[in-house]
């Protein structure tokens, strides 16, 4: 049940209502942004929420219980502060939104409808639609760890451990093989594959702030992206990349000296050791590791 202030109430009960949607945004990189179904720009609780041209909800779907609530929102990428290009870097990927209902004619009249985050984000240049998943959704995620051979922490975090200050390189496009790949000249000196794995942040031009995964990346400063960016690198864009990882132990130890904190299990027996049996060819049945010298 929603508490409605006495004055929001009052105008309610006229039948004759001045009330219009708004979506306040919270991205994970500390920004913020409001929009409205509104046809004027709104100041809600001091954030303006900018009227978007074609931005609409469908049928708000709310219930008691553990359920999911959901919303999808469609609208055109008319804002200059929501364009294609940032929802395909990622800079919206679970952002925490809260719909708000507002009296436009009096916008300290308002109620907080749902919060929750965006989930999957469908786009073309010039039209999006955005999946809003309540809080409740995230009671249908698989929580815990997996055991497993390769480490499941992200290389620099906190369980990892490994500083990543002396590991991040800045860099400058000197040229572009294909919508993927990029050259950095003053990355040559690095060995082959040191970075594969890794992560690229553009650091300047229209992909500014943007991350991608390293594929590749040679020892003549070639290096080559998973995906390709929603919008055209140009020469003299500039970067940092950081060191990559494979996740497994042999490389936790040889490459970073951080086997202490491996947060996989290397000596785990795979299905192949779990459906074997006793075999008269099988010499090793000494009780002794069935993983020697596994780090070699």
């Amino acid at each position: 049940m929603k508490n409605l202030n006495s004055a929001l109430n009052t105008h309610l009960q006229t039948g004759a209502t001045t009330m219009a949607l708004c979506w306040r945004v919270d991205r994970k990189d500390g920004v913020t942004y409001g929009f409205t179904e509104h046809d004027r720009n709104l100041t809600v609780a001091g954030l303006l929420y900018e009227a978007a041209s074609g931005f609409t909800a469908s049928e708000i779907k709310q219930s008691l219980g553990l359920s999911v609530d959901n919303v999808n929102l469609q609208g055109a990428l008319s804002s200059t502060r929501l364009n294609e290009t940032d929802l395909a870097s990622g800079k919206y990927d679970d952002a925490t939104l809260t719909l708000l209902w507002a009296n436009w004619a009096d916008t300290t009249q308002y109620v907080i409808l749902m919060s929750g985050n965006l989930g999957e984000v469908k786009r073309s240049n010039t039209f999006f639609e955005s999946e809003f998943r309540s809080i409740s959704a995230k009671l249908n995620q698989a929580t815990g760890r997996s055991f497993q051979r390769y480490c499941d922490a992200v290389l620099g975090d906190s369980k990892c451990k490994f500083a990543l200050a002396g590991s991040t390189y800045s860099s400058t496009i000197t040229s572009i093989s294909s919508t993927r790949v990029l050259v950095a000249s003053s990355l040559s000196g690095l060995a082959a594959d040191y970075c594969s794995g890794g992560v690229l942040t553009f650091t300047s031009g229209p992909l500014n702030g943007a991350k991608f995964e390293v594929k590749r990346q040679s020892s003549g400063g070639v290096i080559e992206l998973w995906t390709a960016p929603p919008s055209d690198m140009a020469v003299g864009n500039t970067f940092t990349i950081s060191v990559g990882c494979d996740k497994a132990a042999k490389t936790c130890l040889t490459k970073f000296n951080n086997l202490a904190n491996f947060q996989g299990f290397p000596l785990m027996p795979g299905n192949d050791k779990i459906t074997s049996y006793a075999n008269s060819g099988i010499t090793q049945m000494d009780g002794s590791s069935l993983f020697p010298n596994w780090w070699v």
